[in-house]
Protein backbone atom coordinates (compact mmCIF):
# COMPACT_ATOMS: atom_id res chain seq x y z
CA UNK A 1 0.00 0.00 0.00
CA UNK A 2 2.88 2.45 0.67
CA UNK A 3 4.39 2.27 -2.89
CA UNK A 4 0.52 3.07 -4.06
CA UNK A 5 0.56 6.54 -1.76
CA UNK A 6 2.57 8.94 -4.45
CA UNK A 7 -0.04 7.14 -7.23
CA UNK A 8 -3.14 8.13 -4.98
CA UNK A 9 -2.08 11.51 -5.06
CA UNK A 10 -1.40 12.16 -8.94
CA UNK A 11 -5.19 10.27 -8.99
CA UNK A 12 -6.31 12.52 -7.15
CA UNK A 13 -4.92 15.66 -9.56
CA UNK A 14 -6.70 13.64 -12.31
CA UNK A 15 -9.46 14.20 -11.11
CA UNK A 16 -8.91 17.70 -10.01
CA UNK A 17 -7.92 18.20 -13.19
CA UNK A 18 -11.37 16.46 -14.84
CA UNK A 19 -13.16 18.26 -13.04
CA UNK A 20 -11.35 21.70 -14.20
CA UNK A 21 -11.70 20.22 -17.97
CA UNK A 22 -15.80 19.22 -17.46
CA UNK A 23 -15.83 22.85 -15.74
CA UNK A 24 -14.39 24.71 -19.00
CA UNK A 25 -17.00 22.66 -20.80
CA UNK A 26 -19.87 23.98 -19.17
CA UNK A 27 -19.02 27.28 -19.72
CA UNK A 28 -19.29 27.00 -23.44
CA UNK A 29 -15.39 28.11 -24.27
CA UNK A 30 -14.69 27.63 -28.04
CA UNK A 31 -12.48 24.49 -26.54
CA UNK A 32 -15.61 22.60 -24.80
CA UNK A 33 -15.95 19.46 -26.75
CA UNK A 34 -11.69 18.06 -25.94
CA UNK A 35 -12.33 19.72 -22.89
CA UNK A 36 -15.67 17.51 -21.84
CA UNK A 37 -13.49 14.79 -23.06
CA UNK A 38 -10.42 14.91 -21.54
CA UNK A 39 -12.75 15.55 -18.44
CA UNK A 40 -14.81 12.62 -18.15
CA UNK A 41 -12.01 10.26 -19.30
CA UNK A 42 -9.65 11.73 -16.57
CA UNK A 43 -12.32 11.80 -14.12
CA UNK A 44 -13.25 7.89 -14.62
CA UNK A 45 -9.96 6.69 -15.30
CA UNK A 46 -9.99 6.00 -18.88
CA UNK A 47 -7.22 6.36 -21.38
CA UNK A 48 -5.54 8.63 -18.95
CA UNK A 49 -2.14 9.75 -20.42
CA UNK A 50 -4.43 10.29 -23.75
CA UNK A 51 -6.73 12.26 -21.83
CA UNK A 52 -3.67 14.31 -19.92
CA UNK A 53 -1.71 14.93 -23.75
CA UNK A 54 -5.41 16.18 -25.01
CA UNK A 55 -5.60 18.49 -21.92
CA UNK A 56 -1.89 19.94 -22.32
CA UNK A 57 -2.63 20.34 -26.28
CA UNK A 58 -5.82 22.40 -25.30
CA UNK A 59 -4.00 24.48 -22.53
CA UNK A 60 -1.14 24.88 -25.66
CA UNK A 61 -3.82 26.06 -27.44
CA UNK A 62 -5.32 28.24 -25.33
CA UNK A 63 -2.28 30.41 -24.50
CA UNK A 64 -1.57 30.27 -29.04
CA UNK A 65 -4.69 32.06 -29.33
CA UNK A 66 -4.01 34.47 -26.83
CA UNK A 67 -1.94 37.50 -28.57
CA UNK A 68 -0.12 39.04 -25.42
CA UNK A 69 0.31 37.55 -22.15
CA UNK A 70 -1.09 40.38 -20.54
CA UNK A 71 -4.51 38.78 -22.06
CA UNK A 72 -3.29 35.35 -20.31
CA UNK A 73 -5.06 37.13 -16.73
CA UNK A 74 -3.86 38.26 -13.55
CA UNK A 75 -1.78 34.63 -12.61
CA UNK A 76 -0.19 33.71 -15.99
CA UNK A 77 1.64 31.24 -14.15
CA UNK A 78 -1.12 29.13 -13.81
CA UNK A 79 -1.43 27.81 -17.29
CA UNK A 80 2.33 26.51 -17.19
CA UNK A 81 0.83 24.85 -13.54
CA UNK A 82 -1.95 23.35 -15.45
CA UNK A 83 0.51 22.00 -17.92
CA UNK A 84 3.13 20.47 -15.46
CA UNK A 85 0.07 18.58 -13.50
CA UNK A 86 -1.21 17.13 -16.25
CA UNK A 87 2.45 15.80 -18.05
CA UNK A 88 2.98 14.41 -14.54
CA UNK A 89 -0.48 12.48 -14.46
CA UNK A 90 0.50 11.49 -17.96
CA UNK A 91 4.00 10.54 -17.26
CA UNK A 92 2.61 7.93 -14.20
CA UNK A 93 0.38 5.35 -13.85
CA UNK A 94 -2.62 7.51 -12.31
CA UNK A 95 -5.67 5.82 -14.48
CA UNK A 96 -3.59 2.60 -12.57
CA UNK A 97 -5.60 3.59 -8.82
CA UNK A 98 -9.21 3.99 -8.55
CA UNK A 99 -9.62 4.38 -12.48
CA UNK A 100 -10.92 1.89 -15.03
CA UNK A 101 -7.60 1.49 -16.55
CA UNK A 102 -6.73 -0.24 -13.66
CA UNK A 103 -9.30 -3.03 -13.91
CA UNK A 104 -8.22 -2.97 -17.59
CA UNK A 105 -4.90 -3.43 -17.06
CA UNK A 106 -5.90 -6.09 -14.06
CA UNK A 107 -7.51 -8.03 -17.08
CA UNK A 108 -5.05 -7.35 -19.33
CA UNK A 109 -1.57 -6.89 -18.07
CA UNK A 110 -0.10 -5.44 -21.25
CA UNK A 111 -2.77 -2.56 -21.15
CA UNK A 112 -0.74 0.69 -23.00
CA UNK A 113 -2.28 3.07 -22.15
CA UNK A 114 -1.64 3.32 -18.29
Amino acid sequence: MQDRAPLAAFALMRVLLGLMWIYEGIRGAPWSVPSWVAGILLLIGLFTSLAATLGVIITLTVLANSHSPAAWGAWPWIYWLIILMQILVAATAAGRVFGIDSILARKRPRWPLW
